[in-house]
């Protein structure tokens, strides 16, 4: 193998992660200029494609009046959706037919998820109680009655077996799915929940609270294995990666932090709103991540650098609620003004990528010079 392909291996695995330090370097010093040409038109190709996998356009406002959580079907061709007007709703997005409509709740509708087979709903709610749902029928299969205040987030295991609820109590809770029977008691916070997450793995829980931290436990225990300190105001969200390695958080401090799970230290801090963050989520290939904000616009970061990649406005009012669909090329927010904007990855701008491919020299170059 000679030297060239060896460069031409290490390099497509790094694109980006070079190309950000490349711009922080000193100028005068030019490693890149070594390279043989071929090799730095690879990285330039893979620098384009990088940077358009992340041009999100407003592809339609589906208006759902007092609609606040959304989350994506296993498909991506549906949206579930919580409301303050005490109704889930399953809706197709191309059609914005409604699908299924989930009623029994007393008070409003504050989290929701879908099973990973599609056919078990969960909710969470203002009235202290969280619901499992036939999704064929709408109709309730378990009632999970234990929490004393609203239950504010809730998810689903990676198998679907096992259902994990926060309140504002400060407690979360592990249910069985099939049986309807409470698990573990997760306890510790010295505020409120806002937040709860399950690992891709199943083994550990993610909690955010009204005290500033996010923790981690063990699912098989209940026990804490993990506090992450950092944020100085509320918790909001917090999601697993999907490598299950790193957790993020978004907090009514205005940032987003990346923490290690092994050493539960903070790997980066993302700093670009100007209001609360209520809700993040990971890309499902884990290299981008999404926020949206009090401000009501949702950034999308990338996590090596830390930088915004793409901010999208459309919201008059706070965004609520931000999620990717399974295959990433789709984007969901929920917003107070009673809209949910789906966002598509642009189709122009793909097509577009395709035929810079063997030719985006110009982004490293500028008459036989670098330009960063």
């Amino acid at each position: 193998m000679n030297t060239v392909t060896i460069k031409l291996r290490l390099l497509m695995l790094l694109p980006i992660v070079i190309t950000g330090y490349l711009h922080c370097m000193d100028t005068h010093y030019r490693p890149m200029e070594t390279l043989p040409q071929d090799v730095k038109r690879h990285i330039s190709s893979l620098y384009v494609k990088s940077v358009l996998s992340y041009d999100f356009t407003l592809l339609k406002k589906i208006v759902l009046p007092h609609s606040n959580c959304v989350v994506f079907g296993p498909d991506g061709t549906t949206i579930f959706t919580g409301s303050f007007n005490n109704i889930a709703r399953l809706l197709n997005i191309q059609t914005e037919e409604l699908v299924r409509e989930f009623k029994g709740h007393t008070k409003a509708v504050l989290s929701v998820a879908l099973s990973p087979d599609g056919q078990t709903a969960l909710t969470g709610s203002d009235d202290t109680t969280a619901r499992l749902w036939d999704v064929k029928t709408g109709k309730p299969l378990y009632i999970l009655i234990g929490h004393r205040f609203a239950v504010t987030s809730v998810t689903f295991s990676p198998d679907g077996k096992t259902a994990l609820t926060g309140s504002a109590d400060g407690i979360a809770r592990l249910w069985d799915v099939e049986t309807g029977k409470q698990l573990k008691e997760l306890i510790g916070h010295k505020g409120a929940l806002n937040s709860v997450a399950l690992s891709p793995d199943g083994r550990t829980a993610l909690t955010g609270s009204e005290d500033e931290t996010a923790r981690l436990w063990s699912v098989e225990t209940g026990k804490q294995l993990k506090e992450f300190t950092g944020h100085t105001d509320s918790v909001f969200s917090a999601v697993f990666s999907p490598n299950g390695k790193t957790v993020l958080t978004g907090s009514g401090d205005k940032t987003a932090r990346l923490w290690d799970i092994e050493t539960g230290k903070q790997l980066k801090e993302f700093s670009g709103h100007t209001e609360l963050i209520f809700s993040v989520a990971f890309s499902p290939d884990g290299k981008t991540i999404l926020t949206g904000s009090g401000d009501k616009t949702a950034l999308l970061w990338d996590v090596l650098t830390g930088n915004i990649l793409k901010k999208l406005r459309g919201h008059t009012d706070l965004i609520l609620w931000v999620a990717f669909s399974p295959n990433g090329k789709t984007i969901a927010t929920s917003s107070l003004d009673g809209v949910i904007i789906i966002w598509k990855l642009s189709e122009n701008t793909q097509s577009w990528a395709k035929t810079r491919v063997g030719s985006a020299k110009e982004l490293f170059m500028k008459k036989g010079k670098y330009i960063f």
